[in-house]
């Protein structure tokens, strides 16, 4: 089970039983965890109703009452346990025991955390949860996954970022890219840089260039301006450099589409002879996205810009459907979109 099922389940406040908790991003597990804590037990008798025991001093002679006791003046019992490995070299995995925490009362809540994140998945352990559904695994975030926690970080932080910085931030930090270790504790401290250091209720371009040391990803904005001059050679080397990296396509295509879309309501604005300050506040972008716009997208036609919007939408459609090669299928509609 993925951490965006569990996190259903959550929301239905219908958590109970036992489960597995392991995966990359430990700082979304103890998240989770806090959000149980105050979302179930939190109250007078949060002490009475929470206990919280690790493997390497776990009490042998109690294990089945941490199951077993019932809740106090509460709804919800959370027994939290972490430290596996050495918890599973005292115990005896018998079968009385596995029967015990697949029929738990609904109202005890048990997190087995694999907080040392050494749990092999071809233990005994890991195969019981796996096949009663309770494994949680906490994996790398998606790209939509990470820019929705980022945007909450940044306004936990009393500041806002505009979609288009918030792209330019997580391109620089590598987190999307599969050969570079980021996880969300990284994300946080460049998160806590960058709002350390800007001034204003706002997070600029010029904030993040002051704080986040550039990656070789930023050639997605390189790829972008190779596209708006219509230098189809100089995209496809860029796309080639980023598919090298383990980029996400459909990430790419999504930029892609983006400043098109900007292009074309520039386009469409400008020849209603709307003012600059209209046209930047319709279309929402920064200062500095809105020179870049402003200076490339007079280049195109309305009509051009629609099939080229047109050319994007088959693309995704056929990244989502067809055999092809997501390499081939986006040097394709690179060079149809410099003709």
């Amino acid at each position: 089970m993925i951490y965006k099922d569990f996190k259903n389940i959550l929301l239905s406040k219908k958590l109970g039983g036992a489960y597995l908790f392991l995966g990359y991003e430990a700082l979304a597990i103890e998240r989770t965890i806090d959000y149980i804590i105050k979302s179930y037990i939190d109250g007078p008798f949060r002490d009475l109703n929470f206990t919280h025991v690790h493997g390497s001093t776990i009490d042998l002679k109690n294990f089945y009452a941490y199951f077993e006791t019932l809740p106090f003046m509460a709804d919800k019992r959370l027994v939290l346990i972490d430290e596996l490995g050495p918890m599973l070299g005292k115990i005896d995995l018998s079968q009385d025991l596995l029967d015990t925490l697949e029929n738990l009362s609904e109202d005890t809540i048990v997190i087995f955390h694999d907080s040392d994140q050494d749990l092999k998945k071809n233990t005994k352990f890991y195969k019981f949860f796996k096949k009663i559904n309770r494994v949680v695994e906490f994996e790398k975030f998606s790209n939509i996954e990470v820019r929705n926690f980022i945007k909450k970080e940044f306004n936990s932080k009393k500041k806002k970022i505009r979609d288009d910085d918030l792209s330019y931030f997580l391109m620089l930090t590598g987190y999307l890219n599969k050969k570079i270790e980021k996880n969300l504790y990284d994300l946080v401290t460049e998160i806590d840089k960058v709002v350390f250091y800007s001034d204003g209720s706002e997070i600029t371009r010029a904030d993040i260039d002051k704080i986040v040391e550039k990656s070789k990803d930023s050639n997605i904005f390189n790829l972008l301006d190779s596209l708006a001059d219509k230098n189809s050679k100089a995209a496809i080397n860029y796309l080639h450099d980023l598919y090298e990296k383990n980029e996400s396509m459909p990430g790419i295509l999504y930029m892609i589409q983006r400043r098109y879309s900007h292009f074309y309501q520039y386009v469409s604005l400008f020849e209603m002879k709307k003012s600059d300050a209209f046209i930047r506040s319709t279309i929402g972008i920064s200062d500095f996205e809105y020179k870049v716009i402003q200076r490339s997208s007079r280049r195109f036609t309305p009509c051009k810009l629609r099939e080229n919007l047109e050319l994007i939408l088959q693309t995704d459609k056929r990244l989502k459907s067809t055999s092809y090669s997501d390499l081939f299928l986006m040097e394709y509609l690179l060079v149809s979109l410099c003709k």
